[in-house]
């Protein structure tokens, strides 16, 4: 009995944790097709960490995760590489 009691009472704090967390970080929605900014983390040294920021496409996306799949380009001559994004 004072177990099941606490579990309920353990449950019931995380989900308003949750809840709260939820509401405080709000995620921007965009449509398909839209142009965003894709803001990509380069690798190339253990010291150094570079970011480029490069213009993106939309191609898919799921509200549900809050996750898009976004088409970016890093320069003219190179080939496109695709995304996932939150």
């Amino acid at each position: 009995m004072i177990r099941q009691k606490a579990r309920h009472a353990n449950q019931e704090s995380v989900r308003k944790v949750i809840q709260q967390a939820t509401k405080s970080t709000t995620v921007s929605v965009y449509n398909v097709n839209e142009e965003v900014l894709v803001k990509i983390k380069h690798n190339n040294n253990r010291v150094t960490k570079k970011h480029s920021v490069v213009h993106g496409i939309i191609i898919k996306r799921n509200l549900k995760r809050s996750k898009y799949k976004v088409q970016y380009q890093m320069s003219e001559s190179s080939v496109p590489e695709m995304v996932f994004s939150s």
